[in-house]
């Protein structure tokens, strides 16, 4: 029974590392590393950076860093193939439980993937939508003052 409370007591307390993706309009990525630390500055449990979404964490070493979100990132970006991001923001949170005995401090990291080809291929549709409305217009132009033309003969 004791052994089954230290299990659930462990795993409640445990650390966690997440990286989430969403592809559904432009690739976002989202980030959390946490970590529960007692007497706000001693590390008990935090998470395993090195294996993302999984029952991984570290005892008693300080992983939850802006520097560990950021290289879980780069990760994500070489798996992805994605060259760069856009709109990329950071924030910690802390939650006490206690009042100064235990704290869960977690820091987040989201940012939007930029793919190489993805503006060029933007650039290149609204250049050739231009260059089409450019043609219609002078079409049109064209037509109008054909009518003209013929309407003054």
């Amino acid at each position: 029974m004791r052994a089954l409370a230290a299990i659930l007591l462990a795993a409640a307390l445990s650390g966690c590392a997440t990286a989430t993706i969403c592809r559904e309009g432009p690739v976002m990525v989202e980030i959390e590393n946490s970590g529960w630390y007692l007497l706000n500055f001693i590390p008990l449990a935090s998470g395993n950076p090195a294996k993302p979404n999984a029952c991984s964490c570290r005892l008693f070493s300080k992983t939850v860093t802006l520097e560990n979100n950021v290289k879980m990132l780069e990760r994500v970006m070489r798996e992805e193939k994605a060259s760069g991001v856009i709109d990329l923001n950071s924030f910690t949170t802390d939650e006490h439980v206690f009042i100064i005995l235990l704290k869960r401090h977690a820091y987040h990291t989201s940012a939007q993937l930029a793919f190489e080809g993805a503006k060029g291929e933007e650039a290149a549709q609204g250049e050739g939508e231009g260059a089409a409305q450019g043609e219609g217009a002078a079409q049109d132009e064209g037509a109008a003052q054909g009518g003209e033309a013929e309407g003054t003969k």
